[in-house]
């Protein structure tokens, strides 16, 4: 799957979505794929949207901590799509979005100059997640009463800075796409 950047017009065209991690020997042993039975149940205590990294900067993975258990260690939940909270929904609401589209739907989240609040952390800080529903185009996650979701239709979710929407390719599989690490940033 190759890597691509969503502030270029060619990001539209690039052929998958999802962004292959690239584990250092110490990472390999510890990132694996999420399953339901794992993150069900489990405690975030911390969010980002800036999980990952390419060296010098950050691929913009939505990342969840989750509290340690007796059964498991502290761990990260993280979605590798470039730019994720632009792609997610929460109650049917834009998690993120660039300020420009600020006028069609003003997100949970934004951290941009001058335009900067958090309705979100207080949505999922301190919850269980409760349902881990992901499919390989769709995914619908409960977290208290959020309900995070990407679903059929991309014209619900913000545009790219070309207008286009967001899109998953025929080769992405959001099963794929969500990984457990005790890294909030995995190399790309």
């Amino acid at each position: 799957m190759p890597l691509f950047d969503i502030s270029c017009p060619q990001a539209e065209r690039i052929e998958s979505k999802l962004v292959p991690i690239l584990p250092t020997k110490k990472q390999k042993k510890d990132i694996f794929p999420a399953v339901a039975k794992r993150v069900i149940g489990r405690e975030i205590i911390e969010w980002s949207g800036y999980c990952g990294t390419y060296g010098q900067g950050g691929p913009g993975f939505l990342g969840f901590r989750l509290r340690k258990t007796f059964r498991y260690r502290e761990e990260w939940l993280i979605l590798r799509i470039w730019g994720a909270t632009n792609w997610i929904l929460v109650n049917d609401m834009w998690l993120a979005a660039n300020p420009d589209q600020y006028n069609v739907q003003i997100p949970l989240y934004s951290n941009h100059y001058k335009k900067e609040w958090d309705h979100f952390s207080e949505m999922v800080i301190g919850k269980r997640i409760e349902t881990f529903n992901v499919q390989e185009k769709t995914m619908l996650i409960t977290v208290g009463s959020a309900v995070l979701s990407l679903g059929d239709d991309p014209a619900k979710r913000p545009r790219y800075f070309t207008g286009g929407l967001r899109e998953l390719e025929k080769t992405d599989d959001l099963k794929e796409a969500w990984i457990l690490s005790p890294y909030a940033w995995v190399e790309v």
